[in-house]
């Protein structure tokens, strides 16, 4: 290969790579809300797993990233390792329509797809219209790439020594670890794929005994991407990766097999065309479904496997670790802001939980206060109860912090406008819910200050505390389920503002009892300062609870 085709072999390589790139960002673009319903789909069944899988596959045009996706949605707790068999066989099915794709051959409208793409992306002003021009240029790039790869190799076809290298490929071993090094190396089953099919194209490989098991290693190639992705994660998250490699070695063993038989399975291929890049297209798409239709009905064994290599569970997650999102998904932010929106709303019920804490330790006010004093005594009920708030709330703020980071980098990817309005909806709900932590803490501090003070509060500051409390929680249990809902309910809405409002009252109301009952000489003035502060706290609360339940406005 002269220098001048080996430049034009490269250019190929990137121009192909480009316009698959841009080609499934329209498609992910575009089919967006139907992105996001998988979250919604996934369910115990196995092959509405499969459907899934290829939907995804089929519209972001790469099987790896697919499987990644499965990982953090498996690390994330969305789906079990056997739910996760069906995706990813599913996936693996999805990959074949990169090939269909390239098998039309419709390089000589390349240039005007190009042309009509790049008119729609640069004066269009509709997103959805330069989404569609994405695709179309995409298109047109990506068979721009293959002739060019296929007009590059084609001097190699005349070259005698290329075909007897190439004849080595024959032995299946060798053909296989040839397709494996060449995926391992560009670390994409799409360009691997597209680099087999160029040589097909060009003549450089003639029959498809030669490139069929390259095909094979290539498959088993792209697992090397999902394994190192997976490195230094969790047990649960190397098992979903590992399911990938047993379902691969499994299949491609199978296929290997039904291969070397004789069956006649290449000559059932050699009979679909006369071309021999559409026959390697056409086994591609076979060998798959072959694996799928073998494998499936043994999901169960698959994990087995998986689980007798990697051994044991992870150790519980605590509260300042992340649930539902996962670094991997923001390569596919719409599915990234599902997740975020999943995360916020698990992060405002851990804050919910402690200002039930908190309020329980107020109103639980038979607990004695006396400090230990022996270093090796048990340690004081209210002290465990307070040590407690305080630590929930650690993990609380380092979550929001944590969270609020994570929507600043999804903040820099190419999200729709309802999107990009939901993200910076979610960053204020975060700060305002590590607000309302904040102040269940202030109500546990002004409680200690009271018993360290050895004051108690009256039995009608109790009842007003309780009448007050009790309000709040059902403005927070409320605007909590209106959030997890997603929906804009008008009345569920205001009867938030109107148990805030009713807050707001009680608070005005209940200073000015403490004050008369001061005055009468019911109260002490020093557990006044505690009941104020309670109040103030519960008040501001309450507004967060407000804030909660109008964030689903967009």
């Amino acid at each position: 290969m002269a220098l001048a085709d080996l430049i034009l072999f490269i250019g190929g390589i990137g121009l192909f790579l480009y316009g698959m790139k841009l080609m499934s960002d329209g498609l992910e673009l575009s089919a967006g809300s139907k992105l996001k319903r998988i979250l919604e789909i996934l369910t115990k069944n196995k092959f509405i797993g499969v459907l899934v899988g290829f939907f995804v596959t089929a519209i972001i045009q790469s099987s790896t990233a697919t499987v990644v996706m499965i990982v953090g949605f498996v690390n994330a707790g969305l789906m079990n390792l056997s739910q996760a068999v069906g995706v990813i066989i599913g996936a693996n099915i999805g990959t074949t329509t990169t090939g269909l794709i390239i098998a039309l051959n419709l390089h000589t409208i390349a240039p005007i797809c190009i042309f009509i793409g790049a008119l729609l992306i640069l004066f269009s002003k509709k997103k959805k219209i330069k989404h569609i021009g994405m695709i179309i240029a995409g298109f047109g790039i990506l068979f721009l790439g293959m002739r060019l790869m296929a007009d590059s190799m084609r001097p190699l076809s005349y070259l005698p020594w290329v075909g007897d290298l190439l004849d080595f490929t024959e032995n299946p071993w060798i053909g296989i670890a040839v397709g494996f090094v060449i995926t391992a190396l560009i670390q994409s089953s799409t360009a691997a794929m597209g680099i087999l099919l160029a040589a097909m194209m060009s003549g450089v490989i003639t029959d498809l005994d030669q490139a069929i098991f390259i095909l094979y290693g290539q498959n088993l190639g792209t697992t090397l991407t999902v394994i190192l992705s997976s490195i230094g994660s969790n047990k649960i998250t190397k098992k979903a990766a590992l399911i990938h490699l047993v379902y691969k070695t499994i299949g491609i063993g199978i296929v290997v097999i039904i291969t070397l038989l004789p069956l006649g399975f290449v000559e059932f291929i050699r009979s679909l065309s006369d071309t021999p890049s559409t026959q390697l297209v056409f086994a591609h798409i076979i060998i798959n479904i072959i694996m799928a239709a073998i494998l499936l009905p043994f999901s169960s064994g698959i994990v087995k496997i998986t689980e007798m290599i990697i051994k044991g569970e992870d150790k519980e997650k605590r509260d300042l670790d992340f649930k539902y999102i996962d670094k991997r998904l923001l390569e596919k932010p719409s599915l990234a802001v599902v997740q975020s929106y999943k995360e916020v709303e698990r992060y405002a019920k851990l804050a919910f939980e402690n200002y039930i804490l908190a309020k329980n330790l107020v109103l639980e006010v038979d607990d004695e206060a006396a400090p230990s004093t022996e270093e090796h005594e048990v340690e004081n009920p209210l002290y465990t109860k307070m040590r407690i708030i305080y630590e929930n709330e650690n993990n609380i703020n380092n979550l929001g912090g944590k969270i609020n980071q994570y929507l600043t980098k999804l903040t820099s990817a190419d999200l729709e406008y309802t999107d990009v309005k939901l993200v910076a909806s979610l960053y204020r709900l975060v700060i305002n819910i590590e607000r309302m932590g904040n102040h269940a803490v202030n109500i546990m501090k002004a409680y200690e200050d009271l018993k360290e003070g050895g004051q108690v509060f009256s039995e009608e500051a109790l009842e007003e505390l309780n009448a007050m409390f009790e309000n709040v929680q059902k403005a927070l249990e409320q605007a909590i389920k209106i959030f997890e809902s997603g929906q804009y309910n008008l009345k569920r809405i205001s009867a938030v503002s109107d148990l805030e409002e009713e807050v707001d009252l009680q608070n005005e109301e209940y200073k000015t009892n403490y004050l008369e009952r001061v005055n009468k000489g019911t109260c002490s003035p020093s557990s006044g300062v505690a009941f104020i502060k309670i109040l103030t706290s519960l008040e501001r609360i309450a507004d967060y609870a407000c804030n909660i339940a109008n964030s689903v406005r967009r």
